[in-house]
């Protein structure tokens, strides 16, 4: 049975976040495309369309849902647009492009793959060489060869932009923090010194008081 995509945006039934027009727009201006392009048909893209949106919705995304109704993870509340000059957040109306290349990216290697199915796990995960003769096998250590979504670079583009963003913000909230710590040590210091000196003044002048009253 053919699959229809429903990309209605914050839609309870919606299996895509992206319409075929657009990904097959997206794919004429990319190169090495040709295998969706020439090759797969309609049903195909769809499927593909379908199964790359499952995934990224299966991600771990900033934020909220829009609403508890909406069938994806996007659109999504309280997401800074790390593509945004002022840090203003997504509209809570609209699939980011981002989350749009991320489904192209992810539904054409899945055309690229046939039949071979690349949500399968990769048997040969973590295997560095292999011996035939004598049977010997080397591994790599556990979590140095990426695999599943972080194996697809194309994919991962946008979320790792967003996250070397974030890793800048923190870094330099951080900076400022500690010029900020600095600067508060500065003046309460200054602040110290300068009640040091009035109360000196003070303890001065209740001595001068004492030794004319007294004559001592």
């Amino acid at each position: 049975m053919a699959i229809t995509i429903d990309a209605t945006v914050g839609g309870a039934s919606a299996n895509s976040y992206v319409t075929l027009a657009e990904a097959d727009s997206y794919m004429e201006g990319r190169l090495n495309a040709s295998a969706w392009e020439t090759d797969a048909t309609t049903d195909n893209k769809n499927r593909a369309l379908a199964e790359a949106t499952r995934w990224l919705t299966a991600a771990t995304w900033l934020g909220y849902r829009v609403d508890d109704t909406q069938a994806l993870s996007w659109p999504r509340a309280w997401v800074i647009d790390p593509d945004d000059p002022n840090a203003d957040y997504f509209a809570q109306t609209v699939v980011p492009e981002r989350v749009k290349r991320a489904t192209y990216e992810l539904a054409l290697e899945f055309i690229k793959a046939g039949t071979t199915d690349i949500a399968a796990i990769d048997s040969t995960i973590d295997i560095k060489r292999k011996k035939i003769d004598v049977l010997e096998t080397e591994y790599y250590d556990r979590g140095v060869r990426a695999n599943g979504l972080a194996a697809l670079q194309g994919v991962q583009r946008g979320p790792r932009e967003r996250r070397r963003s974030r890793l800048n913000s923190r870094w330099g909230s951080l900076i400022f923090s500690r010029q900020l710590a600095g600067d508060l040590h500065k003046h309460n210091e200054a602040r110290s010194t300068k009640q040091d000196e009035e109360s000196e003044k003070e303890n001065a002048a209740h001595a001068a008081t004492f030794f004319w009253r007294t004559g001592v």
